[in-house]
């Protein structure tokens, strides 16, 4: 399994959440269902959740993070190409 982690570019759509992801930033964020998306509409596989790590109230547009956890290793092999594997 790997695990994916960058920054966050939010759309306007983000400020409707904005105040549960916060709340939640340091807890489990399941109760949002949160998923991301691969290029083509397909949901990315992520057997341990998706999270989103905003500190942007102190660190700005650089406070904005997302993490897809738990990305099946032949997949993550396929996006991530150039990643390191198993360490």
């Amino acid at each position: 399994m790997g695990v994916a982690a960058g920054k966050l570019v939010p759309t306007t759509a983000y400020a409707a959440i904005q105040a549960s992801i916060i709340a939640a930033r340091e807890s489990s964020q399941a109760h949002l269902s949160l998923a991301v998306r691969q290029i083509g509409g397909q949901p990315l596989p992520a057997q341990g959740g998706v999270r989103i790590l905003d500190y942007s109230a102190d660190l700005g547009g650089d406070g904005l993070e997302v993490e897809v956890l738990g990305i099946p290793y032949a997949l993550y092999e396929q996006l991530f190409p150039t990643q390191p594997g198993e360490i």
